[in-house]
């Protein structure tokens, strides 16, 4: 449907509204415009970059600061391989993809999961260099993934997401817990799924990271990832001074949540992914399964296993570390 779309727009043409209408019905399109509202932006994008009478207004839309300009390099790539994705979408057909993924998901997940319940339907799309893992289907950028140095990690740490739901640990968070909590479960949920996928990134030589991603424009993500994972101990003292103001009971330590949730680096992902290292590390692999749906456990888990580091990671301070017992005191 997508092909269909295109053809009209490269022929200088507006789709009708009907054609519109069969985009955004299919199930990954449908997808990201009920959970994201993305069909104003992505009509507009399509438009931009596939109108030839639009080829003017491109220059102008790559310097902005927005979804576009994000999502247009990537749009602008697809016309050239075309012929590449059909040929990597008759790969796909194969099932053993899907296989390896959901092994390697498996390896964090408590027995016998991926058999106890079906893999999530996947829907193939065009619409940025990303992917998305809800709670009922994986909507995953198919130039995205061919270009993608490891699809079957992709799909593991998206499948993380899907069977995490099916054990994950409740809570009762006061109002003003909310915001911390999100921030301690981010970072759990988000840094250990990406020992799936992103686990090599922080500890690559230039060399092996040259060879692994050529394209330096590729190497955005992994760069910060790497930045963000080796000042992972400036943020657990962001983390840590925010659990204070909790313990302390200052009236403004929600709005400091707030914030901190704002300015933590990828969602706090290589923070939770250097905790989760560092479990897996020096606790093992069981014992981060045990908490791969517990968010306040995996963070009591990490502060008792850093005590055992050598003095290699951080430790959250007694006082902190009594602001996560107490909500977790509320779990079900």
């Amino acid at each position: 449907m997508f092909w269909r779309v295109y053809d009209v727009l490269s022929q200088d043409r507006e789709p009708a509204p009907s054609l519109w209408d069969a985009l955004f019905a299919t199930p990954g399109y449908a997808a990201l415009e009920k959970r994201e509202h993305k069909r104003k932006v992505l009509t507009e994008a399509f438009r931009l970059a596939y109108l030839p009478s639009n080829k003017d207004k491109i220059a102008a839309a790559l310097v902005g600061d927005d979804f576009t300009s994000y999502i247009l390099p990537h749009l602008l790539d697809v016309a050239a391989q075309r012929e590449s994705l059909r040929t990597y979408e008759t790969r796909l057909g194969s099932m053993e993809w899907l296989h390896q993924s959901l092994d390697r998901t498996q390896t964090l997940l408590p027995e016998g999961m991926i058999n106890q319940h079906a893999p999530p339907p996947i829907s193939f799309v065009i619409f940025a260099p990303d992917g998305r893992g809800y709670s009922d289907i994986i909507v995953v950028d198919i130039l995205h993934l061919m270009k993608g140095f490891d699809p079957e990690g992709f799909f593991a740490h998206e499948f993380f997401h899907y069977y995490r739901r099916f054990f994950e640990t409740k809570y009762s968070p006061t109002k003003d817990e909310e915001p911390l909590l999100n921030i301690l479960a981010n970072a759990q949920e988000e840094g250990t799924a990406d020992q799936l996928d992103k686990s090599s990134f922080p500890f690559l030589t230039e060399k092996e990271l040259r060879a692994l991603v050529p394209d330096p424009q590729e190497r955005a993500f992994i760069d910060s990832y790497r930045e963000y994972y080796a000042a992972s101990s400036y943020w657990m003292g962001r983390v840590e001074a925010v659990l204070q103001d909790y313990a302390e009971g200052l009236k403004d330590a929600s709005d400091n949540a707030r914030l901190l949730r704002k300015e933590i680096p990828i969602d706090g992902r290589p923070l939770g992914a250097f905790m989760a290292h560092t479990i897996l590390n020096i606790a093992g692999r069981p014992k981060l399964i045990s908490v791969a749906g517990d968010p306040l456990g995996f963070w009591l888990l990490y502060n008792d296993t850093a005590r055992r580091s050598a003095g290699k990671a951080p430790i959250l301070s007694e006082q902190a570390i009594g602001v996560i017992s107490k909500m977790k005191s509320t779990s079900k």
